[in-house]
């Protein structure tokens, strides 16, 4: 079995342990860095060290005043008076409500002078308000008299038409309160939401 190879215990007599290499790195740290070999490195400077001279942070604010006033303290344009705060103070039923002033703090009513005329329209705006009504009218009479609606009516309430397919009294009737019905509908719901 001599040739078989190296035996371990062969191969320990020349190398140091593991045990040997640490302590002789350990010493070599400890020479290296002070001359006394029992004395342990200083702590790294972190939180423990001096305190350097530390300038505050500068603000990157304006130093200006802010632009926009506050204004919750006021009411409507004017300060309170001390009339406002007794009338909030004794008032036991509940808050006040936003509309409600005491009769000293009501804005007089402007009136007109007499010689007073309001501003004219030029010739468009004259023409322009003459012409609303007659064309909403032109369009709901197009809208009632075509072929479709003709059909509408012929299929889901055939009473108001004649043998001959003529609308009858009560059809031309019925026509005309539609016609109305819609009338009102564009000046009191669209033309509000198109003025807007």
């Amino acid at each position: 079995m001599s040739d078989a190879g190296t035996l371990l215990s062969e191969l320990d007599n020349g190398r140091p342990s593991d045990g040997d290499l640490v302590d002789s790195i350990l010493s070599d740290l400890n020479n290296s860095g002070s001359a006394s070999p029992s004395h342990a490195p200083p702590p790294p400077m972190g939180v423990r060290g001096t305190m350097q001279n530390v300038q505050p942070m500068k603000s990157t604010y304006p130093n200006a005043a802010d632009p926009a006033v506050p204004t919750a303290h006021l009411i409507g344009h004017d300060h309170p008076t001390e009339a406002d705060f007794q009338r909030m103070m004794m008032n036991a039923q509940g808050p006040v409500p936003f509309n409600t002033m005491v009769p000293q703090m009501q804005q007089p009513v402007m009136q007109a002078p007499e010689n007073y005329q309001p501003p004219q329209k030029n010739w468009q705006g004259q023409w322009v308000d003459e012409l609303k009504q007659p064309i909403i009218v032109a369009i709901i009479v197009f809208i009632i008299t075509l072929p479709a609606v003709h059909v509408l009516v012929s299929h889901y309430a055939p009473t108001l038409l004649g043998p001959g397919g003529n609308f009858t009294t009560m059809g031309s009737l019925a026509r005309a309160v539609f016609s109305g019905g819609l009338y009102w509908i564009l000046q009191r719901v669209v033309a509000p939401l198109l003025s807007v």
